[in-house]
């Protein structure tokens, strides 16, 4: 007959106890890692940047956590929004939660991008805006 060797029950305990604990620690740094991501972090542009090519010329602020960054965007698009898409700042035309790689999920967190133009809250969605070559400056406002 073979015998086995088994540890003593209060060390398996232990083990697996400390094994419990270090999950928890790790998932608990992972948690604070997350916590501490700044929104620019995932931005695809982080500086003043000129972008496309076309005949009209329209600039976009995107701003966030007390930091904003200007696109100059060159195009022959008819509306903001299919500006946006073809310089690949949005996923959609029309309706979206990511630009410049930034994502303002309402579901998430409630957040959302705020529309204005010359100081004001735009009341057509990009989708809507028309364009024109020197239109005064679009801003998108991260907003919770």
């Amino acid at each position: 007959m073979k015998k086995t060797l088994t540890p003593p029950r209060g060390l398996t305990t232990a083990a697996a106890l400390l094994l419990c604990l270090a999950c928890l620690l790790s998932a608990a740094g992972c948690a604070k890692k997350q916590a501490n991501l700044s929104i620019w972090d995932t931005a695809a542009y982080t500086e003043n940047t000129e972008l496309g090519h076309g005949a009209k010329t329209v600039t976009v602020k995107v701003e966030a956590a007390d930091k904003a960054v200007t696109l100059t965007l060159r195009t022959d698009a008819e509306t903001l929004g299919e500006a946006l898409l073809e310089n690949g700042l949005t996923e959609n035309a029309v309706f979206f939660t990511t630009l410049n790689g930034m994502t303002a999920d309402w579901n998430k967190d409630q957040a959302y991008w705020a529309f204005h133009q010359g100081g004001k809250l735009m009341q057509i969605g990009v989708g809507d805006a028309y364009i024109e070559d020197g239109d005064e400056e679009y801003v998108f406002i991260y907003s919770q």
